[in-house]
């Protein structure tokens, strides 16, 4: 697809699109020069925008370009939808004010969902024309091969809703749940991968959770890996495990989670973790773990087999 001459001044002033990483500016940039065909719509899929987006020379990963895409989506400088079912399913984006004098309109993607683009009046008018267009020549290539109309599958519960006319939970809602979790996970060091195309990023989206009870299973989870010692970071599936937890309260006690539950002992990183709960600060990792076992007294983490901790243990123990 050849390049266009676009007009960006006003991008100049925008604070909004100041608040976004460089590399989701250049994307988004790419987006509109090279991605997009002229209705403003492209795939959202790794391979075509690592053709025609993503710079070769400083290509980022599948995972990275989706973190790129949610921040795009979060800011409203794209909005995402999908075309089919399972396997065959496909995700593409619209980009909204996406306004360009041409001498002719050449759609290349699916059009969206409506209320992907109900706040943009020239995209209505185009893809009005469009859709009657299509129709009409559906009408008459059905018309002169005499095929019925293919019968309509009975969709899921949120399909039913939608076609009733009730309200569709907000289009971006799984990228601003990604960029919710990968900000806590940021404010504790961590690099997060969560990304609005995860399922269950999508899932937690499609059934309304709150941002409070996102906030709520990401402290549990984290109170978890710090009581194991654990320094990963807060991925989808451990965090779904405390989303449940949560959303289903009688199926376990979402809060019954202590270190005392947990074989800190086990994990140098549950020592460290064991003796700061307790105001211990000492260099030598074997006296640290002595100091802690005369804290605490007798218990399973005191090693009878070890003969050097054992002499350390006996030797605080006169000391005090």
């Amino acid at each position: 697809m050849a390049a266009r001459l676009i007009w960006v001044s006003n991008w100049h002033d925008d604070p909004l699109h100041w608040s976004l990483s460089p590399c989701a500016r250049e994307l988004r940039l790419a987006m509109w020069g090279n991605g997009a065909d002229d209705c403003g719509l492209l795939p959202l899929s790794y391979p075509y925008l690592r053709r025609h987006c993503l710079n070769p020379y400083k290509l980022p990963s599948a995972k990275k370009t989706d973190r790129l895409i949610d921040e795009l989506l979060a800011a409203d400088f794209l909005r995402a939808y999908q075309i089919g079912e399972g396997k065959l399913a496909a995700r593409f984006g619209f980009i909204p004010k996406f306004s360009q004098r041409m001498r002719q309109t050449v759609i290349r993607w699916p059009i969206p969902p409506r209320e992907i683009y109900e706040d943009d009046e020239h995209a209505k008018e185009l893809f009005q024309k469009i859709s009657v267009l299509s129709k009409n020549l559906s009408a008459d290539r059905q018309q002169s091969a005499a095929i019925p109309p293919p019968k309509r599958s009975e969709g899921s519960e949120v399909e039913k809703k939608r076609s009733d006319g009730e309200a569709s939970p907000p289009i971006n809602r799984a990228a601003a749940v990604a960029v919710l979790l990968r900000d806590l996970e940021k404010a504790r060091g961590k690099a997060p991968k969560i990304t609005s195309a995860d399922p269950r990023v999508v899932a937690w989206a499609d059934a309304g959770v709150t941002d409070e009870q996102l906030r709520e299973a990401h402290a549990l989870a984290v109170a978890d890996r710090e009581a194991k010692g654990d320094p990963m970071p807060i991925n989808a599936g451990f965090l779904d495990v405390f989303v449940n937890k949560i959303r289903h309260p009688g199926t376990a006690p979402a809060r019954a989670i202590t270190a005392a539950a947990i074989d800190w002992y086990r994990s140098d990183a549950g020592w460290q973790s064991k003796a700061r709960e307790l105001g211990i600060v000492e260099a030598d990792f074997l006296r640290l773990q002595a100091r802690v076992c005369v804290a605490l007294g007798a218990g399973p983490w005191v090693d009878s087999r070890n003969a050097t901790l054992q002499r350390l243990i006996n030797e605080i123990q006169e000391a005090a």
